[in-house]
C-alpha cells in the first residue's frame, strides 16, 4: 500500500468536509431520488448533492440512542466512492467554491479515474468507461470511512499492520484485500485516537485471482467488515 500524494490529501480533506452535512437525517424520499437522477448533475443543488451521499452512506449505529454500545468499541462510517457520489461531491464541492463548469468537469474527471474504471471525456461531456484496463491497473471499490473511538474507559486503539484485518466481501462470502489507503494521519498501523477519516481502496480481485465483483456499478450484497479494532467484528452491508 501507498501513501497519498499532496494533491489527493487536498482531495480527502475537501471530501471530509463536503460530508459534514451528510447524516442520515438529511435522507431523502426515495421519490425525491428519482426525481433528481433525471435531471443533469450540473444541476444539482447542495441539497440534491447530500441527499445522494447520505443514501448510499452506511454505519454500524444507526441510532445512539437506541443501540445498546457497550460492546462496541468503534463507531464506523462508510461512503462508497461509486459514480453518484463522486458526482454529487463533485458538484457540491463546485457550488460551494462558487468554481466554473470547466473546473468542475476537470475535478470530475481527476475523482473518477482515482476511484473508479471510468473517466470523463471533456470534449463530449459524457462519463464512460475507461479502456479495458489490464489487472494490475484495474480499480477495485474504494470507500470513505470514519472511524470514531467510543471505548468506555476511553483509550486509544492501535493496531500493527491494522489494515490488514479490513475486507471487502460480496454476497457469496468471497472476498479481496485492502489495496491502498489514503488520508491524513493514515500509517499502515491503525491508530485511533478520536476520530479517522480515511480512503480505501480494495483489491478488485479474490486471493485467487477471481473478480470479486463483476459489476462495478452494482453495491449489492457489497459488506465492508472491520476486523480486531472492536470487541466484536463490525460489519456495513449495502442490501
Amino acid at each position: 500500500m501507498k501513501s497519498v500524494n499532496k494533491l489527493l490529501a487536498v482531495i480527502i480533506t475537501l471530501f471530509v468536509i463536503l460530508m459534514s452535512g451528510c447524516s442520515a437525517d438529511g435522507k431523502l424520499s426515495q421519490s425525491e431520488l428519482k426525481e433528481i437522477a433525471l435531471k443533469p448533475f450540473f444541476e444539482w443543488n447542495i441539497e440534491d448533492c447530500s441527499g445522494i451521499i447520505a443514501e448510499y452512506k452506511r454505519t454500524n449505529v444507526e441510532n445512539r440512542s437506541t443501540t445498546n454500545l457497550s460492546d462496541v468499541d468503534v463507531v464506523v462510517s462508510a461512503i462508497p466512492m461509486n459514480l453518484e457520489v463522486i458526482k454529487a461531491m463533485t458538484m457540491k464541492e463546485t457550488l460551494l467554491k462558487r468554481l466554473s463548469n470547466e473546473e468542475c468537469e476537470h475535478r470530475l474527471k481527476i475523482y473518477l479515474e482515482e476511484y473508479t474504471n471510468y473517466t470523463y471525456l471533456l470534449e463530449e461531456k459524457q462519463i464512460v468507461p475507461k479502456p479495458t484496463p489490464d489487472s494490475a491497473s484495474m480499480k477495485g471499490f474504494s470507500f470513505e470511512v470514519i472511524f470514531e473511538n467510543i471505548t468506555d474507559p476511553y483509550h486509544p486503539i492501535e493496531i500493527l499492520n491494522g489494515y490488514e484485518y479490513f475486507f471487502l466481501e460480496n454476497s457469496d462470502g468471497k472476498f479481496s484485500r485492502v489495496a491502498e489507503i489514503s488520508g491524513k494521519y493514515v500509517d499502515q498501523d491503525f491508530y485511533l485516537d478520536g476520530f479517522l477519516t480515511v480512503h480505501i481502496s480494495f483489491s478488485p480481485f479474490t486471493d485467487e485471482g477471481e473478480l470479486i465483483f463483476p459489476d462495478q456499478k452494482k453495491l449489492s450484497g457489497t459488506k465492508l467488515i472491520f476486523n480486531a479494532i472492536s470487541q466484536k467484528p463490525i460489519e456495513i452491508e449495502w442490501e
